[in-house]
């Protein structure tokens, strides 16, 4: 990730401590994979209303 924030590539990085490699498929089994889904969707929103100019939406 930090090679990609240096030659310019917008990036996002977050860690959920304690969770397996693929939790995020998982949520009837992991807490943290609703959550991380609904940050993974808001942040390819924000991308495509970016480069597409849509009015952002609720």
């Amino acid at each position: 990730m930090l090679l990609l924030a240096e030659a310019g590539v917008e990036v996002v990085g977050t860690r959920y401590l304690g969770q397996v490699h693929g939790y995020w498929r998982h949520a009837s089994v992991f807490d943290a994979a609703e959550p991380t889904m609904r940050q993974v969707a808001g942040w390819i929103r924000m991308l495509v209303e970016r480069v597409t100019g849509a009015a952002p939406r609720p």
